[in-house]
């Protein structure tokens, strides 16, 4: 699991500002986790409107954090410590979070420790339960939110982790209701 809070919500002129990650065993329980506050550069640019989703104050990512390349080199321990192969990335929006580190680690010419593969919770979300976010399957799996602690990577992430312990109950549900639909489209 893995989950990003940025200064904005675009890929370009976006800095990574907390990472969270998750570690998993194979029965998809808890091993640990890793939070890193990142520390903005002085040029990096600041967007209010993340700031309102995720309540980090600018002066915050400015003073506190680690730098970028401190926060890789976590992450590569981390993933090291609890994995032999690299882990396949999960969460909510994984792609967009992905695009962030893979470019993070190309500034330092580096490989990320991430598999090439994605689970995307949104597309899953799309596909079985016609909701499009978070925002819509979380509440509907019966997962409760709080409202003060959403949208920080590590609340996100272990948001995430709910959400595939749910979709592990109802997998042969899924999948069968996956198989009829690709049977009408047919």
């Amino acid at each position: 699991m893995i989950d990003l809070e940025t200064t904005g919500v675009g890929i370009k002129n976006n800095n990574i500002i907390e990472i969270a990650v998750i570690a998993l065993d194979k029965h998809l329980a808890l091993k640990s986790t890793l939070t890193i506050p990142v520390r903005l550069n002085g040029r990096a640019k600041w967007g209010k409107e993340a700031e309102e989703v995720h309540k980090i104050s600018e002066e915050a990512a400015r003073h506190q954090g680690y730098l970028l390349t401190e926060a890789i080199d976590q992450i590569d321990e981390f993933i090291a410590e609890h994995y032999d192969k690299p882990p396949i990335p999960c969460g909510f929006n994984v792609h967009f979070d992905m695009k962030l580190i893979e470019t993070a680690y190309e500034k330092k010419k580096r490989k990320h420790p991430f598999s090439h593969m994605i689970h995307e919770l949104n597309s899953i979300g799309r596909t079985f339960f016609d909701k499009n976010s978070s925002r819509h399957l979380v509440p509907h799996l019966g997962i409760e939110v709080d409202e003060k602690k959403k949208h920080r990577a590590l609340y996100d992430c272990t948001q995430s982790l709910k959400t595939l312990h749910r979709l592990e109950r109802v997998k042969w549900k899924l999948i069968k209701t996956y198989y009829r639909r690709s049977e009408q489209k047919a």
